[in-house]
């Protein structure tokens, strides 16, 4: 998501510094509420050395946008990067009732600096918003369970990842490996590291790093966890060597490891918050993996058991998704914190070093191979 992508629409573009906004609020004479991004810069300078800032508190539509901004009804925060993009992160606020901006979104900037564009319609920025971080293909669906829950994702992703990892070790090496193969120990080893790399070169550190409310999730490993991998045709037990097994990639994973191996071009963590007198309220959360086929949505729910949906949405069918998340609150929204870090700590999925079977924490003896578990 760069900049410059970003400034070419044909919307009006303000650029403010962030260090002016105490000092904007004071001369609008505006009261940003609890829950607004505005809010921590209530009580900051009401003095301002930039003379561009006192050109700008002239201008109707910019006074308008800073009111959208101080008194929202809705926020979207969307954290995007990964692929073959940079790290960038924007976020809107959202007043339905207003006659003349519905929308306001802004993208900081490493300069200190707040690109502020506001829009007449909230369609309208929500098909600017899908237009950044996702592509025009329709819809291409993996062969995925619809609803699965989040350490099946997390292996998903650790899959693709690993596919990825074969495909460059057998370059490397002067080789061509038709399947690849893997051990349990070593595709738990490389799991581990991804999870607390935070590199947004590969997709399961990628979710970590953009998804908000990933620390949330509450991780614990699955006894099962490959069962159900190979219930879904992406590992499948391929041979022994020694005492070990080895594993390969059903046809599903192969799907999934060759798009995101050469196709994918970006992800982006989606929040949708309600505003309301005690603040920010999270109702929909989403990890959105965009590659040159289709845009692959793994919906956050807040229920027990299955907790993560599954969807593979056009642009247009995901900008209609985000309008039907403004206007539809979730039974049981989930609990936020005022300010929603975006690098959380990795999950408690551990490894035997042995075997790669999933154990929980406290455990002193693997239940698969018998190893010993250091603490």
């Amino acid at each position: 998501m760069q900049t410059d992508t970003i400034m070419n629409t044909e919307t009006s573009v303000f650029t403010i510094n962030k260090n002016d906004i105490g000092h904007l609020l004071t001369r609008l004479q505006l009261q940003a509420i609890n829950g607004s991004p505005l809010y921590a810069f209530t009580d900051g300078n009401t003095t301002s050395s930039d003379p561009s800032a006192e050109t700008l508190l002239q201008n109707n539509l910019f006074a308008v946008a800073m009111q959208v901004l101080a008194v929202p009804q809705h926020l979207i925060r969307v954290y995007a990067g990964g692929g073959t993009q940079p790290r960038g992160d924007l976020f809107i606020c959202i007043q339905p009732q207003n006659k003349t901006v519905q929308a306001v979104a802004v993208t900081p900037s490493q300069d200190n600096t707040w690109s502020i564009i506001p829009f007449a319609e909230t369609t309208q920025c929500i098909n600017w918003l899908v237009d950044i971080i996702a592509v025009e293909n329709e819809t291409a669906s993996l062969a995925l369970p619809a609803t699965f829950s989040p350490e099946f994702l997390i292996y998903l992703l650790g899959a693709a990842d690993q596919y990825k990892r074969c495909g460059y070790e057998a370059l490397l090496q002067y080789r061509k490996e038709e399947p690849p193969v893997f051990t349990l120990s070593s595709f738990a080893e490389n799991m581990q590291r991804a999870l607390k790399s935070y590199d947004l070169r590969w997709l399961l550190p990628s979710f970590v790093v953009l998804t908000p409310g990933y620390g949330e999730l509450n991780l614990t490993a699955s006894n099962n966890i490959y069962e159900q991998l190979a219930a879904a045709d992406i590992v499948l037990p391929f041979e022994t060597n020694g005492s070990e097994l080895k594993f390969t990639f059903g046809e599903t994973g192969k799907e999934l490891g060759e798009e995101f191996s050469a196709h994918w071009i970006q992800a982006a963590g989606i929040e949708v918050c309600s505003i309301s007198v005690a603040g920010a309220v999270v109702t929909h959360r989403a990890f959105l993996a965009s590659t040159m086929l289709t845009n692959h949505l793994f919906e956050i729910l807040n229920t027990t058991g299955s907790n993560i949906s599954y969807t593979s949405v056009s642009q247009h069918s995901l900008a209609s998704r985000l309008g039907e998340w403004l206007t539809k609150e979730i039974a049981e929204p989930v609990k936020t914190e005022e300010a929603v870090t975006s690098q959380a700590t990795a999950p408690a999925v551990k490894f035997c070093p042995q075997c790669g079977e999933p154990v929980r924490e406290n455990i002193k003896f693997c239940g698969k191979c018998g190893r010993p578990l250091t603490a």
